[in-house]
């Protein structure tokens, strides 16, 4: 554009010294200044900065629930002490851990020397319990317990293997109790099950059950008593599946048990990955089943979600410069899910060294961790940054929040609006493409007296840690409930949180 203008000029001017017209000097004047205006006008569209706008008149979720930020499974056992004062740094408030049932007996016994308490064995302090440290540490961390309840020792099983089906239940039973008696005062929930409907979690084979949902119906039944048996306080449910929609793989069949009573199911649970966790998961659907069933009202936990659960996957969104803005965007859209009381990114284990033996995974090393471990350190993955900012700096984690609808279309890729529960107003936004971006952002709505305030922005990606303030708006006016600030800077593959002090 700047050539051709030069060119008009040069044109312009040589034919005005031949030919000395007026009236061609009148219209090179005038396409001159045409194109002139075409060249702002089109440098103004270009650079001019969007706007997001954040309403505070209604909350979609007024309910909103710190333990969102969490994850599913647990570190190595010998990482924990580096591991954990990280997570709790990042803002983590839950997690949901396992214990892998047949590593805490001894493998190389039977049914009958179990009943006979050959060498002791019914003696929980022979037990190797190493696998459930993770407990202890969690909870020295501030962080909320849910412990998964998975497999059983391969002598107690139909199938001889930890999947199967549990053919002595008053064996099983004692095992449960003694682990509730061990660590209930440290649990906040426990769920039995897990992924149920897969054949690699959970054989029939050998057993009387014709299907999965009904062995799934009575393990949960077993355990649960079992449970109930030795403490009446922690809050129980599941099944942890990985069905979405319908009956929600054998969650319809526990829930339609008579055999339970109110207290015997506290919450429903269940796995979504996908590239939106939070449409996966269905969750009209699910309060649907909860209605029909009679258990309307319970809470729902994602408790495990991801990208996708493939172990050696090299997306992005796992792995690279979107994995921020990946969970970034998920835990605002669980933001405004009032239904859902907690979410557990999956997951807590390390990314690059062989997974400990208390996992059952030989030799599996998974992207989906959150941590690295060299050198006897870890150092946490780009996502946590993500949880950093919102738990954090944006104060969601401190304790139950309000979020908001936002009004973002062309400017952003995702906006929410909060208002934590030390009453500061929030904006969070994301920007998942390769091109940075400069918006306006009004908040309106506030519930707030007139007068000036201090706007903070943090900014959370791949390179940002969402702890330290990117920007500083001081003496911002507020007035009649309205706030704007100019020229928020979001980088490339980046979540924004701005706050008002």
């Amino acid at each position: 554009m700047f050539l051709l203008y030069k060119l008009i000029w040069f044109y312009y001017e040589g034919s005005a010294k031949i030919l000395k017209s007026k009236t061609l000097k009148s219209f090179l004047v005038a396409m001159s200044l045409l194109m002139t205006t075409t060249i702002i006008g089109t440098f103004q569209t270009a650079y001019a900065a969007g706007t997001v706008t954040f309403n505070y008149k209604t909350a979609t979720n007024n309910s909103g629930s710190p333990l969102l930020f969490g994850g599913s499974n647990e570190p190595s056992p010998e990482h924990n002490s580096n591991v954990y004062p990280k997570l709790k740094g990042a803002g983590f408030k839950y997690q949901r851990g396992t214990i892998h049932m047949d590593t805490l007996l001894p493998s190389n016994i039977t049914l009958a020397d179990y009943k006979n308490n050959v060498n002791n064995v019914q003696d929980p302090n022979t037990w190797d319990w190493t696998g459930l440290q993770w407990v202890d540490f969690a909870k020295a961390n501030g962080i909320t317990t849910m412990l998964n309840m998975f497999y059983a020792p391969p002598w107690l099983t139909y199938s001889g293997n930890a999947k199967g089906v549990p053919k002595d239940w008053s064996v099983y039973q004692d095992i449960i109790k003694k682990i509730i008696t061990k660590y209930g005062s440290k649990l906040d929930y426990v769920e039995p099950l897990n992924e149920p409907m897969t054949s690699n979690m959970l054989s029939r084979s050998g057993s009387p059950y014709t299907s999965q949902q009904t062995a799934a119906k009575d393990i949960y039944y077993y355990t649960v008593k079992a449970i109930r048996a030795v403490n009446t306080t922690v809050q129980v449910g599941g099944d942890g599946d990985d069905k979405q929609g319908g009956d929600f793989g054998a969650l319809g069949t526990i829930l339609r048990d008579s055999r339970l009573s109110s207290t015997d199911i506290q919450f429903v649970s269940y796995h979504a990955y996908s590239s939106d966790p939070v449409a996966k998961s269905q969750i009209g659907a699910m309060n649907t089943l909860l209605s029909n069933t009679g258990r309307a009202g319970l809470p729902i936990f994602i408790d495990e979600w991801n990208y996708t659960y493939v172990g050696d996957t090299t997306d992005p969104h796992v792995v690279g410069n979107q994995a921020a803005t990946f969970v970034g965007t998920t835990l605002m859209k669980f933001m405004l899910q009032p239904s859902v009381k907690g979410a557990a990114f999956m997951s807590f284990l390390p990314t690059n060294v062989v997974l400990s033996p208390y996992e059952d995974c030989p030799g599996c090393v998974i992207k989906q961790g959150l941590y690295t471990w060299n050198n006897n350190t870890a150092t946490l993955m780009s996502q946590t940054n993500a949880f950093r900012l919102l738990s954090s700096s944006m104060k969601l984690g401190a304790g139950t929040f309000k979020a908001y609808t936002a009004t973002y279309a062309g400017v952003v890729d995702t906006a929410v609006g909060a208002i934590n529960s030390a009453g500061n107003v929030i904006g969070t936004m994301v920007n998942d493409t390769s091109s940075a971006k400069t918006v306006n952002v009004n908040f309106t709505n506030i519930n707030a007296s007139n007068g000036t305030r201090t706007v903070t922005v943090y900014i959370a990606s791949s390179t940002n840690a969402g702890s330290t303030a990117t920007q500083t708006f001081t003496n911002v006016p507020l007035t009649s409930g309205s706030l704007s600030i100019s020229n928020v800077s979001i980088p490339a593959y980046s979540v924004a949180g701005v706050i008002i002090n």
